[in-house]
């Protein structure tokens, strides 16, 4: 295959790509688990699981991998941002986003994972700032500060 075009990128786009593919994959990993626990599942996942012979440890392992990925990217966090408030880490990343940015759901489960925070934490944060009006849903999934 021979590509169309070739540009370089920045190290922001590169970044950004890593992010969002990170966040897309945690979220097949959790519906892979979440099958693998009995949840119903669709047929492609249970196809997926069977064929692929998906356990526990696989699923690990991949989310090993992401976060290899993750840890690969350099950020400038300063020491101290590990924080034990996830409403304030969410509304940081929805922040950074800018004003106007509607910001996917795993987008920002993949940046608060640079906190510290797992996925429920970061649901908590979204309700406590949806439950004061700091931010809303424009759509489906993705929030956006106020």
């Amino acid at each position: 295959m021979v590509p169309e075009a070739n540009r370089p990128v920045t190290r922001g786009v590169r970044d950004g790509w890593v992010i969002r593919t990170a966040a897309a994959t945690v979220g097949r990993l959790e519906v892979l688990a979440a099958a693998l626990a009995g949840d119903p599942a669709p047929d492609p996942v249970m196809a997926a699981l069977r064929e692929y012979r998906i356990g526990r440890e696989e699923i690990r392992e991949m989310g090993l991998l992401v976060r290899a990925a993750l840890e690969s990217l350099r950020v400038a966090v300063p020491e101290t941002s590990v924080t034990a408030d996830p409403r304030e880490a969410v509304q940081a990343v929805l922040a950074g986003k800018g004003p106007k940015a509607q910001v996917p759901l795993e987008e920002i489960v993949a940046a608060c994972a640079t906190h510290g925070l797992d996925r429920q934490a970061v649901l908590a944060g979204l309700a406590a700032l949806l439950e004061e009006g700091e931010c809303y849903m424009p759509r489906k999934d993705c929030f956006r500060l106020v």
